[in-house]
């Protein structure tokens, strides 16, 4: 099985998948256990949540082959993708529940994971690059968008429930518009930064100013001294 699917469009954008796939191959899911061959930690329904993608002209590549097969968003190198929090690796050893996928002794070694970085990563990846180039090429601009989706409760990342309506809430508030339509979900990233950690590092650094993106929790922003976008924080 090709490590993706790829569906051209006409549009500016490019909606990535890396982790809906669910395909395990015959070899590895032979040395997996048995809670791991269900792929538990799969980016469920993303796939059926941008059906209608298509029909507005959006580029769309699918990943067909699980996460633990090998991560395809985690850089190849093996760099940790969140500093300061617990992370899954490049080839996945154990599971978002803190479980091992692998059985004793077959958990994947270096030369394995490279053998998978060039069998799935590069392929992957060599079509994302080249799928934005060509709609760059012919639009002038390309936008990319990373979809996923995970567990609203997953203690080893998260110390609470993640909510379900995050994104955009802030604006909403500051706008005071009661007819927005909220995306019905969170940033896992910035819930990766929850109101704890920020308290601990402020009894750390007391001095230090925090800034927050308007996607963290409202916790977070509640203690932030500055919130703006991306291009906002760097600005500030």
């Amino acid at each position: 099985m090709e490590p993706f699917r790829f569906q051209p469009g006409p549009a500016p954008l490019l909606i990535s998948m890396p982790h809906v796939g669910t395909y395990l191959p015959d070899a590895l899911a032979q040395r997996m256990t048995d809670p791991a061959r269900a792929v538990p930690d799969t980016d469920w329904h993303v796939d059926r949540l941008y059906d209608f993608a298509a029909s507005l002209g959006a580029n769309l590549l699918i990943a067909t082959h699980s996460r633990y097969v090998i991560d395809l968003n985690r850089p190849p190198d093996g760099t940790v993708l969140y500093p300061g929090a617990s992370n899954t690796e490049l080839c996945p050893t154990t599971s978002f529940d803190d479980e091992p996928l692998w059985q004793p002794g077959e958990a994947p070694g270096t030369d394995e994971v490279r053998q998978r970085i060039e069998k799935y990563w590069r392929p992957y990846h060599g079509q994302l690059a080249q799928a934005l180039a060509g709609i760059k090429s012919r639009l002038g601009t390309a936008l990319l968008f990373d979809a996923h989706s995970i567990r609203s409760e997953v203690p080893r990342f998260f110390a609470a429930r993640l909510p379900d309506i995050n994104l955009g809430n802030y604006v909403k508030r500051q706008t005071g518009r009661e007819n927005m339509k909220i995306w019905q979900g969170t940033c896992i990233v910035h819930a990766t930064f929850p109101a704890r950690r920020v308290v601990a590092a402020r009894s750390e650094h007391p001095d230090a100013l925090i800034v927050a993106h308007p996607e963290c929790p409202q916790a977070v922003l509640d203690m932030a001294d500055f919130i703006g976008s991306t291009s906002a924080l760097i600005d500030w």
